[in-house]
């Protein structure tokens, strides 16, 4: 079994909390829609990535799928990434963050495209990935990160594994803010005593 299969063991009182939330936002899995989390950052379910009506009125130009079982629907009129996982407590959903962030990232810098995240629901896998992207591109907490994405598509829960890597990438976040500060608070003090010197 790999690593990603072995990443994190939860009660079971978790998981029956976790499946009772699925069961009463089902309904969300079949309504087709997606939410615009960001300016031209859409997260939805399956059924929005394969309304090809919908992904033309929202000029969607990129698609990035986190799922296991979701092929790419229309592979020559969208640029497609797929992160091939499934959503379960024991999958190393970290390990995609970087990636994930960098492939949002480059389409949010040209302003003539915009990119739909989704898995099969819009509730755990792609919520986990947009959440992780708004914490480090706009240094956000956590819980503010995860009341942005909620305030636009409130059903959204990552599951309790996915939730425990976020707060991990937090304080990864966190250490390597504060590292980044020290370094430019250094530079300045050096700068201004060469300056003084001078």
């Amino acid at each position: 079994m790999s690593s990603d299969n072995l990443y994190f063991r939860e009660t079971d009182e978790d998981v029956a909390l976790f499946q009772s939330f699925k069961k009463l936002t089902s309904r969300y899995s079949s309504d087709g829609s997606a939410e615009e989390i960001l300016p031209r950052l859409y997260l939805g379910s399956k059924r929005a990535a394969l309304n090809h009506d919908w992904l033309k009125q929202h000029k969607i130009t990129n698609i990035l799928t986190v799922a296991h079982d979701i092929k790419p629907r229309f592979p020559k009129s969208y640029v497609y990434k797929v992160i091939p996982i499934e959503d379960s407590i024991y999958v190393n959903i970290s390990k995609y963050f970087e990636e994930t962030f960098l492939f949002i990232q480059n389409v949010l810098d040209q302003e003539d495209k915009s990119i739909l995240v989704h898995c099969q629901m819009g509730i755990s896998r792609s919520s986990s990935i947009v959440i992780a992207y708004i914490m480090k591109s706009q240094n956000k907490s956590l819980k503010d990160a995860m009341a942005l994405v909620q305030e636009k598509r409130p059903h959204v829960w990552p599951n309790a594994s996915f939730y425990k890597q976020l707060e991990e990438f937090e304080s990864k976040i966190s250490v390597n803010n504060n590292s980044d500060s020290e370094s430019n608070l250094k530079n300045e003090i050096d700068i201004e005593f060469v300056c003084e010197k001078v």
